[in-house]
């Protein structure tokens, strides 16, 4: 530890590994009414984000680019809120206009009120179940859920989480391929 603190303290030119400021990335889920899914540093856990704020935390993954990617293919799956403000706290609701985000399907539109808190709870908790690798209990509830609106007549909705479960399980294979390469 005496060591440590001194380098830190010092600097020394040759010693690299003890003067490294960076830390592995951590998913964020913050405990909001629509929540926040953000990727952050382990050592700014309680900097950026208030610990209060935390409602899950998935990490540490020390590989920073393929988590990134990871994300950036989850989000075309479920597509979640990073930044902007939900419809319910904008003042001026008159001229709201969906994020960018949302015009180009990334975010499921939190900021212009076109989603329910209760649709964007089912999100975060698929996001949720994804991360703490339940992936199948996943696509057996996205199968439940597909089945119950093809009973009720509602094959648009169906076929959407077709598609879902489709993606889902195509990640799955993009992970084979990368580990057999």
């Amino acid at each position: 530890i005496l060591e440590a603190n001194l380098i830190k303290k010092h600097q020394p030119y040759y010693n690299s590994r003890e003067k490294d400021d960076k830390s592995y990335n951590h998913v964020v889920i913050t405990k909001e009414n629509f929540p926040r899914v953000v990727l952050v540093r382990g050592k700014n856990l309680g900097q950026e984000i208030p610990f209060n704020k935390i409602k899950y935390v998935f990490g540490p993954f020390p590989q920073g680019l393929m988590l990134g990617e990871a994300l950036k293919n989850l989000r075309k799956i479920f597509p979640f809120r990073d930044r902007c403000v939900p419809f319910g706290e904008i003042k001026n609701r008159e001229q709201v206009k969906p994020c960018f985000n949302a015009q180009i399907g990334l975010c499921p539109g939190v900021c212009s009120g076109i989603i329910s808190k209760k649709e964007y709870a089912k999100t975060v908790q698929n996001i949720r179940l994804f991360f703490e690798g339940k992936k199948g209990a996943l696509t057996r509830k996205l199968e439940r859920e597909m089945k119950d609106y093809a009973k009720r007549h509602e094959f648009e909705k169906a076929d959407k989480i077709k598609r879902t479960i489709f993606a889902l399980n195509h990640i799955q294979d993009v992970a084979l391929i990368k580990k057999e390469e």
